[in-house]
Formats: C-alpha cells, sequence, structure tokens
C-alpha cells in the first residue's frame, strides 16, 4: 500500500488537514489494500475505517483521544442488525440496568428500541428484495398471552392492543407490496427491457412466498390466534390481508412459471447477432402467444402492453447498439447497409407481431378466444420514433451518395468547362457541409435527440438550394448535347441525382426532347437503310467493312446498324418517367419496331441469296491453288479465301448452315492449321528474297532455288480440292478418311516450312555477325584516344594503354582526371560482347566471318565467298575511317618537344595508326592491314595538310609575343587573320575605346580561325590589375606634372628656379609665359574627370 505515491498523499492528508475526518482501508480486487476518504460501494472482505472526533490534525500527543477506528463488516447491514440485536436490545431490556429508571422511561425506550430493530429488519429485506414483517419486543409475551386464552388463564390485555399494532403496520407492508407494478419503471419514464418484466414477477412471487412464510409462522398464527378469541375488529382486516397475499402469490407463481420460457429467447436475441434476429422471431411471438392463451393471471391487455413495450424497448437498443452512434463517419454505402439491415430486422419484428395478431385463435383451440384489441401505438411508438429517426440518417446518407458523384461530372459541348466549374464549386461547397454535419459529437440515433433533428432540417434546406442550382446546370447541359448518344451519357453519369424532387421537377420536361432526338435516329438509320439496298444494286456494291467477305460484311453491317437502334431503344427503355409511356412514345416503339423488322428482312434476304450460291462459291474457292506469286515483285502468298469462316464467326442467329458450307467449317481446325504453317513459309520466304544483298544472293542462290521448285508445285499443281488433300464433296467419305487425306498434305506443308526457316535462320544470323563486326567498328569510333583532364587539358598519358587496350579487346572508362581499364568488350550487340579472357577485336572479327562461311556453307576459296570477304573489307574500311574526332587544349610553345604542333602531328599520327592494329578480313590481298588504304584515302590526307595549317595559323595569332608586337609595331591587334601590317589595315582596330564599354563587351571565350577557341577569363583579370597599375601611374605622374610645373613644363625646383636663374628676373618673363598655361590647364580638367582632386599647397 505504501508503495504508491498516491496512497500515500491521501494518508498524509487525513492526518495533516483537520477538514478530513475519515479514512476507510480496504481490500480492493486484486487483494492490495485502498485507502479511501469514503466507505467503499461494497467490498468482499472487512474494511478498517479510522474517525476524528473533531476537525484537527492527527499529532502525537492527541492520536488517542482524536482517533476513533474499528474494523467493519462486508455486510454493513448485517452487522448493523447484529449490533441492535446482539447487543443494544439486550443491553436496554436488561432489568438491572432499569432499577432506577422510570417506568414511564422504561417503557419509552423498550418501545424505541422495538421499533429501531423493526426498522433494521425491514430494510435489511428491501435490500434483499424481500418484505420482512417485524415482530414486537413483546412477541414470546404474546405467545404466552395466546396460551394462557386457550387455558382459560388470566393474561394482560394490552397485549392484545400491542398486536392490533403490528397488524396495522404488517398491512402498510404488505399493501405496498401488493401495489407495485411492473409497469412502473415505464412510467417512470425508464427503458425497461422484457426481462425486467420476468424478473419482477420472480422477484414477485418469491417475496410474497417469504410473507406467507411469516404470516404462517408459529409466533404469528398464536398472535392471529389471539386476535380471533379476543374478538378484536382487527382479525377480519386481517384474514383479508392474508386472503389478498394468498392470492397474489397464486397470480405470481403463475405468469413466473408462464413467463419462464421467454427468458431463454430474449437471451439468445440479446446475445446473438442483431442480422439473424429474424429468425428468433417466428418461435419468441409464438411462446408469447402460448402465454397469452394459458395463463390466465397475464391474459390482460394491460400487462401483454407492458411486455410488448420491453420488447420494443429491447430492439430499439439493439437497433442502437448495431448501427453505433458514430454511424455518421462511416463510409456512405457501408452505412446504407447497416441501415437496410437495420430496417429488415425492424420490419421483421412488426411483420410478425400482426402475423401472430391475427393467428390467436388457433393458440386457444376450444377455448374461448380473447384477442389483443389493443392499439399498436401503445407498443411500437418508440420503436416508430427509431425507425423515422433512422430514415434521417439514411436520407442524408443517400443525399452523400448522390452528390459524390459530381466529383468526377465533366460535361464536353461548347458550355462544358464553365458547366463543370459550376458543378465542382456545388461540390466543393457540400463537401464542406457534408465534413461539418457528420463531425457532430452527440449521437444521432439517440431518439430524444431533438438538436439533429433541427440540424438535420437545415442540412437539407441547403441541399435543396444545390439542387436547384444542379437542376438549372443539367438542363443547360442537357440543351448543349447534340445527339441520343450524349444524352444517354448525361442520364447515366448524373444517376440518382435525377430522381432529388426538385432536380426532376425541373429536368422533367427535358424529356419529350429526349423522344424527339431519338425518332429522328430512327430517321436516320432509315435513311442509311435504305441508302445501303441502293447501292447493293450499283457496281461499286454496298459499304461493308474492309478485309470481309461481302456476305459477311454485309450481315455484320446489319448487325451493327441493328446495335446501334437497339442500343438506344434499351437506355430509353430504363428512363424513370410517365413521358416514356405517353402516346408519343407509343408512335416512337412502333417506329422501332418497323425499323427492326426492315433489318430482319435485310438479314434474311441477304442470307437467303448466299445459301442459293454457297456451293458454287465453295468449289471455286477450294479450286484456287495453294500459294501465288505476284507477277511484278515475285513475293508469295496463301491463296485461301475464308469466307465460310467469316460468316460461321459474324451470324449469331439460329439459322441452318448449308451443308457444303458447314463441311468446310467443320475442318476448320486443319485449315487454321495448314494455313498457319504456309503463313509462316510465305512471310519466311519474303523476307529472305527482301532482304537477301546482291553479295550475298550468290552464295544460297543453290537452295534458294530448291526451294522455289517445291514451291512452284504449290503455285500451279496443287489445289483445295486436289487429290491426295481433300475430297471435300464427296458425301460418302468419312472423317476418318478425310484425316487420312489431310495427312499427305501436312507432310509437305511441313516440308517446305521446314526448309524455308532453315534458310531463313542461316541468312539471319549471318546478318546479325555483320552487324556485330559493325558494331565493333562503331565501339572503336565512339571510343576517344583522348579525353579531357578535370582542368581542360587532354589526358595523353594513357593513349598508349588505350590503344593497347583496344587492340586486346579491353575497353576504356573514363572518369574525372583519369582513366581506368576494365577487360571487357563493347560490343553488346546480340550476345556477341567480349567478355574477359576472350579473344581482343580483331580475332573476334576472323570468329564471326568464320561463323558465316557455315552459314552460307560456302567454299573458302570459291570466287564468290571472296566477293563476300570484300563487302566485310569495304565494312571494316568505313569503320576505321568513322573514327572519332580529337577535342583537346593544346600548349602554345613552337620550340618546345610536347608542343602544341608537335602533339597535333603526334594525335593525328595515333589516328591513322589505328588501321594497322586490324588485321585485313580479306587474307588473299597483299597488304596485311588497313593502314595504307587509310593513306590513300584523298579526303583524310586533304583532312591531315588541313589541320597542319590551321594549327600554324592560330599559333601565329594567338601567341604573346605576336600580340606584343602588334601593339608595339602598329598600336593595334588583330583578333584573327587579316593583314597584320601597319596600321588602320583592314581586320585591325584602334585601341582607344573606354575601358568600361571594352570590359561590358568583353565575352567568356575568344575564337580564333572559327575552331580554336580559348578561355579568356585569366588574361581579362592580368589585363585589368596592369591597366589599374598603369591608371595609377599615370595619374600620379600628372599630379607631380601639375604640382611642380612652372607652367612651361619645367619643375620648379626652389628658389633659384630650375635652371639657375634669379627670382627677381621671373617677373622679366611674366608676359611671355601667360599664354603657355593652357596645357596646364588641360592636364588638370583631365585629373577632375577621372575623379583625381588636387590638394592645395599653403601660400607662404
Amino acid at each position: 500500500m505504501m508503495g504508491l505515491e498516491e496512497n500515500v498523499m491521501m494518508i498524509n492528508e487525513f492526518l495533516e488537514k483537520p477538514e478530513i475526518r475519515l479514512l476507510v482501508i480496504f481490500a480492493n480486487q486484486q487483494g492490495l489494500l485502498t485507502p479511501s476518504k469514503q466507505f467503499p460501494n461494497s467490498t468482499k472482505t472487512k474494511a478498517v475505517y479510522f474517525l476524528k472526533r473533531q476537525a484537527d490534525a492527527v499529532k502525537k500527543e492527541n492520536i488517542k483521544a482524536l482517533l476513533i477506528f474499528g474494523d467493519m463488516s462486508h455486510v454493513p447491514l448485517d452487522q448493523l442488525a447484529s449490533i441492535v440485536e446482539s447487543l443494544l436490545v439486550p443491553i436496554v431490556a436488561n432489568q438491572k440496568n432499569q432499577s432506577k429508571w422510570p417506568k414511564v422511561v422504561s417503557q419509552d425506550l423498550m418501545q424505541h428500541m422495538g421499533g429501531l430493530k423493526g426498522d433494521v429488519l425491514v430494510f435489511t429485506g428491501q435490500v434483499r428484495g424481500k418484505t420482512l414483517l417485524p415482530l414486537p419486543p413483546q412477541a414470546d409475551s404474546m405467545v404466552k398471552a395466546a396460551e394462557a386464552q386457550a387455558t382459560g388463564s388470566m393474561f394482560d390485555k394490552g397485549l392484545v392492543h400491542a398486536v392490533e399494532s403490528v397488524v396495522i403496520e404488517w398491512s402498510h407492508q404488505i399493501r405496498n407490496v401488493l401495489s407495485k407494478s411492473s409497469a412502473q419503471p415505464l412510467l417512470e419514464g425508464k427503458t425497461p427491457g422484457p426481462l425486467v418484466e420476468i424478473d419482477f414477477w420472480k422477484a414477485r412471487r418469491a417475496d410474497l412466498e417469504s410473507i406467507l412464510d411469516q404470516l404462517y409462522s408459529e409466533k404469528v398464527l398464536k398472535m392471529s390466534s389471539l386476535l380471533e378469541k379476543s374478538m378484536s375488529s382487527y382479525y377480519p382486516a386481517y384474514k383479508a390481508m392474508v386472503t389478498s397475499v394468498v392470492e397474489a402469490q397464486d397470480e405470481a407463481r403463475d405468469i413466473s412459471i408462464h413467463l419462464k420460457p421467454l427468458r431463454r429467447h430474449i437471451e439468445e436475441m440479446e446475445e446473438g447477432d442483431f442480422k439473424e434476429l429474424p429468425q428468433k422471431m417466428l418461435p419468441f411471438f409464438h411462446c408469447m402467444c402460448l402465454v397469452w392463451a394459458n395463463s390466465k393471471h397475464y391474459r390482460q391487455p394491460s400487462r401483454l402492453v407492458v411486455l410488448l413495450q420491453e420488447i420494443s424497448n429491447m430492439m430499439v437498443q439493439l437497433t442502437h447498439t448495431f448501427v453505433s452512434e458514430e454511424i455518421l463517419r462511416m463510409d456512405a454505402d457501408e452505412g446504407l447497409e447497416k441501415l437496410r439491415d437495420a430496417f429488415r430486422v425492424l420490419q421483421c419484428y412488426k411483420t410478425t407481431y400482426y402475423e401472430r395478431k391475427g393467428k390467436l385463435a388457433q393458440y386457444f383451440g376450444d377455448r374461448p378466444v380473447v384477442l389483443w384489441e389493443f392499439q399498436p401505438l401503445l407498443v411500437f411508438s418508440r420503436l416508430d420514433k427509431m425507425i423515422a429517426q433512422l430514415r434521417l440518417i439514411e436520407e442524408y446518407f443517400q443525399t452523400v451518395i448522390a452528390f459524390l458523384r459530381l466529383e468526377k461530372v465533366e460535361f464536353g459541348g461548347v458550355k462544358g468547362q464553365a458547366l463543370s466549374d459550376m458543378v465542382q464549386r456545388i461540390f466543393q461547397e457540400f463537401q464542406e457541409l457534408m465534413t461539418g454535419f457528420a463531425g457532430r459529437s452527440d449521437d444521432p440515433t439517440d431518439i430524444s435527440n431533438a438538436k439533429f433533428v433541427a440540424d438535420h432540417q437545415t442540412f437539407m434546406r441547403k441541399v435543396a438550394d444545390m439542387d436547384q442550382r444542379l437542376a438549372y446546370i443539367m438542363c443547360q447541359a442537357f440543351d448543349d448535347c447534340p445527339c441520343c448518344e450524349s444524352i444517354f451519357k448525361l442520364l447515366e453519369m448524373m444517376g440518382s441525382l435525377l430522381e432529388r424532387p426538385l432536380i426532376h421537377k425541373d429536368f422533367q420536361y427535358k424529356y419529350p426532347h429526349l423522344l424527339s432526338m431519338y425518332s429522328q435516329e430512327l430517321d436516320e438509320a432509315k435513311k442509311i437503310y435504305d441508302r445501303q439496298l441502293a447501292l447493293r444494286h450499283t457496281p461499286a456494291g454496298p459499304a461493308i467493312n474492309k478485309n470481309m467477305p461481302s456476305v459477311a460484311g454485309l450481315l455484320k453491317w446489319s448487325q451493327e446498324l441493328r446495335e446501334r437502334v437497339d442500343s438506344h431503344m434499351e437506355k430509353m427503355r430504363k428512363v424513370n418517367h410517365g413521358t416514356m409511356e405517353s402516346a408519343e412514345a407509343m408512335i416512337i416503339h412502333n417506329k422501332y419496331d418497323e425499323m427492326m423488322q426492315l433489318i430482319s428482312n435485310f438479314e434474311g434476304e441477304v442470307y437467303s441469296e448466299w445459301t442459293q450460291e454457297v456451293d458454287d462459291i465453295a468449289k471455286a474457292n477450294l479450286n484456287k491453288p495453294l500459294l501465288v506469286r505476284h507477277p511484278h515483285t515475285k513475293k508469295i502468298s496463301v491463296n485461301f479465301d475464308p469466307q465460310v469462316k467469316y460468316l460461321r464467326q459474324q451470324d449469331g442467329s439460329n439459322r441452318t448452315i448449308p451443308t457444303s458450307a458447314d463441311s468446310v467449317f467443320a475442318q476448320c481446325d486443319m485449315f487454321r492449321k495448314f494455313l498457319q504453317n504456309l503463313d509462316v513459309t510465305v512471310v519466311l520466304y519474303n523476307h529472305i528474297n527482301e532482304t537477301i544483298l546482291d553479295v550475298e544472293y550468290p552464295l544460297i542462290e543453290g537452295k534458294l532455288r530448291s526451294i522455289n521448285e517445291q514451291l512452284e508445285k504449290a503455285i500451279s499443281q496443287l489445289n483445295w480440292t486436289s487429290d491426295g488433300t481433300l475430297t471435300l464433296f464427296r458425301a460418302f467419305a468419312t472423317m476418318h478418311q478425310m484425316r487420312n487425306l489431310f495427312s499427305g498434305w501436312w507432310e509437305y506443308i511441313e516440308s517446305i516450312r521446314d526448309q524455308v526457316r532453315d534458310l531463313e535462320e542461316r541468312v539471319r544470323k549471318s546478318k546479325v555477325n555483320v552487324e556485330s563486326i559493325s558494331a565493333l567498328m562503331a565501339t572503336w569510333a565512339q571510343q576517344p584516344l583522348y579525353q579531357r583532364k578535370k582542368d581542360s587539358l587532354l589526358n595523353l598519358e594513357v593513349s598508349r594503354v588505350v590503344l593497347g587496350m583496344l587492340h586486346t579487346g579491353g575497353g576504356v572508362r573514363w572518369q574525372e582526371g583519369s582513366v581506368s581499364i576494365a577487360k571487357t568488350g563493347a560490343c553488346g550487340h546480340q550476345g556477341n560482347s567480349l567478355q574477359p579472357g576472350q579473344a581482343g577485336w580483331s580475332q573476334k572479327i576472323t570468329e564471326l566471318v568464320a561463323e558465316n562461311l557455315q552459314h552460307f556453307q560456302a567454299e573458302p576459296g570459291s570466287a564468290v565467298w571472296e566477293n563476300y570477304l570484300d563487302y566485310l573489307d569495304d565494312l571494316v574500311v568505313d569503320g576505321l575511317y568513322n573514327c572519332p574526332e580529337v577535342v583537346f587544349q593544346p600548349s602554345m610553345k613552337l620550340d618546345s618537344s610536347d608542343g602544341f604542333v608537335s602533339l597535333v602531328e603526334g594525335v593525328v599520327e595515333d589516328i591513322f595508326n589505328l588501321a594497322a592494329l586490324v588485321p585485313r578480313v580479306a587474307s588473299h590481298l597483299e597488304a596485311t592491314n588497313y593502314i595504307k588504304d587509310m593513306e590513300e584515302i584523298v579526303d583524310l590526307s586533304d583532312k591531315r595538310e588541313e589541320v597542319s595549317n590551321c594549327v600554324h595559323l592560330v599559333v601565329d595569332q594567338a601567341t604573346k609575343e605576336e600580340f606584343l608586337r602588334q601593339f608595339c609595331s602598329t598600336g593595334t591587334f588583330h583578333a584573327g587573320g587579316g593583314d597584320r601590317g601597319g596600321g588602320g589595315g583592314r581586320g585591325s582596330r584602334r585601341l582607344h575605346p573606354p575601358l568600361g564599354s571594352s570590359r561590358s563587351r568583353w565575352t567568356r571565350h575568344q575564337g580564333f580561325d572559327l575552331w580554336f577557341r580559348i578561355d579568356s577569363r585569366p588574361f581579362k583579370q592580368a589585363l585589368l590589375n596592369t591597366v589599374k597599375r598603369w591608371s595609377l601611374m599615370f595619374k600620379q605622374h600628372l599630379l607631380n606634372h601639375v604640382s611642380h610645373s612652372d607652367g612651361t613644363g619645367r619643375r620648379v625646383q626652389g628658389p633659384g628656379g630650375g635652371d639657375g636663374t634669379p627670382v627677381c628676373r621671373v617677373k622679366e618673363r611674366q608676359e611671355g609665359t601667360d599664354t603657355m598655361f593652357e596645357p596646364l590647364k588641360q592636364t588638370i580638367e583631365l585629373l577632375k574627370s577621372y575623379g583625381q582632386p588636387l590638394l592645395r599647397t599653403p601660400t607662404s
């Protein structure tokens, strides 16, 4: 106990605070001692209490005088009764204690003590649910008096008065018991369940039996005998009281016995699944009808109404628990599903009630029938309120589901965007309204919640305003629909919103317009039908789908026209409005029936014509050769007309297929097998002829000639009815015989297919190898020998390593300022990439050429094979010619061994030497590699010379010495090209622009000869520093010149003059020198323009 801080604080507060006068310590449900400031409501063990006599703090000095303590039983009333009976009454009744009391005081005290004992007994009985009749203190004397009266002895007449007083008190108690009603909780406004009714009669029976046991006890019988023999006026009242208790006890026993079977049904309903309640309703009401028919004391409308009201209360409570007070926060569909289940259960409850009510007569047999003649409102009042409350919630969910459709509503047409924006604004407003309504904290399923009803009315008023706005939008959208299809999409999109009263009120006037538009659709379908009939008799023929036979195409066309007409009618029938049953609608229905009849007649006519000529069609198509060759392109194709197959697939009616056509269709699986393999053969054969090169054709000419000879048989000799293939029109041929005929045909088709597939595969693999060679050469072209470093210089250190790795088949991966060598190829084409440990590039090319020799099955030394090798040689030469350009940053020193000129010449030489790394594919030629071929290419030689000239030109233009020479000799510089001679020639410019404007026009890079570019930022910074230093030097020179000049350009060096002239002779020269100060003034103005102040020297 003392381990918890809150317990320690409570004990300290009791000890220290005077106002806290009680402390109780008891054992809680876990068996731990717990302090409390009040007596516990219930406990299973004894408790210890500490009570202060007065408001004071407990101290060491006053603890004995201040505190009263003791233990308390876990049944306080029993302890109180025991104290009164065993302690107080004996003490007061002891004659020794009354020896000094007056007689009046003793009698009064004994009377009050008897009253206390009786009150405690009565109160204890009430707590236990029983009525205990208290006996007077003189009960023993009354028994003796009755015995004395029976023997004729004398007794105290005052005891008769005491018995009469007890009878009066008992009558009050018994009257209170008999006046109790099971309807009392309902009258008090409570909502008890049916178990309360059953428990009431069970408790009433037990209580009345207890009263009778007390009334028939020995002492009470002696007391009643005393009254009877004393001819007391209270004895008849006592007898009537006993009789009423007996009758009430019989009534309670009868009702309790008959209501007992209902308990099991009620408990199953309360503890079972709510959705399964309808299955339990009939047994429950059947049992209740048996109670009504067999219990004479319970066969009273007032009592059955109480039971039914309590059952309704139970149904309301079960519904409340099932629906949950959080229902508004549920998903709308889920909430509606719960409400539907609740309505189904409640409706089943009411339906079962009315059903059993109508069949009460069968429960009475030959006895008089007592019907339920009370008003149903008395039974279902509260239940109906619950249903009405749930209807409000259902209306809310239906509104939510309807308006949530607006989230995905999007209109088309001219006004589509504007109408969609309006709908989205309404949807946003509804979301805010819905969020506020669903976030309420009260219980919406509480039938006494009047605030929910008021809020729901406010919610629906705002929704009604939105309905009116939506009605306007829907009418505008309807007017913007160009055809029936658009209107039906609009109706489907809006869905249940159209059923809302305010929207339906405005939108209902649009339905006649829908009928008119559908009538126009039927007229348009009739025009299409008439046009098709007219085209059937023209040379061009009717309009049908592409790639379809004529008959199947016509039937497909009629089917599409039927679907076009019928689909709109199906949607029209789903429109729930009275306009669809008007006279105009009947006219449209007749027009629809007429159109469907025309289409059916057209299909029947087409089909009838086809059945008359199907035999000739089948014969003509099956007499065609298996294959046909185009006279110009020489391509072949399968020559099979699928008209009968298409007809069978497209015709969905129950028409009878002619025997000849059906016999062909019966072999559709075999035909499909043959056609698929023939199609494969045709595709592969045509692919060979389309992709074969002139240099490759001689290598496969023999094999191709053999295949053509076998194909010629299918082109000119065999057809679909040839002997050995198919004898279709022999009626006596069995299916087994036809399969035997097909087997020889299949062997022929399979043989041609395999030969063509083998040839195509070998040709394809050879082309893949050629592409791999091109990919290898492309890898060379894509892999640069030189790469820029991080500081924009070429990484020349690894060029030799790269050359070696390219020769051995490795890969080069460039990184920031470094290079890494990967022992893998870079081809990556069709699985021919080089892997670690494999051969190099040149060996790989050799292996691919050897594979092609096997694919073409050619002789190694034949002329056709050497021509093919020459073709591969040209591919390798083209690959070497397309090696990449080199981009780098050179050093500009001409006399350096690693200078720009020697560097570029070395790079070009390395590029040419790439051709020496590849051995020649055509080994019959004299050269072993391709370097000589590269050198003989005029284009490459010209480019080599052009590179050399460009390098020398930009070296002259970009070197510092050349810039300095131009500046010192002419005062100009050349940005590139042009005349480098004297001043002012073309291509030169004067160095006189303002420094600020030059800085603003200075670019980050400077170009020379259109291909050589330098980074001008370092030069720009150095130039600015030099200009700044020169500017300070010039200004200082001018300041010194002005400060120490005599106006003629000579410095003043003291009193004697700078040139030795005496001061006295200066005035003689004044007139000659007055005009010589103009240059000095100009110098001063120049210094002022550059913001240079002139210091004034003090005059002496």
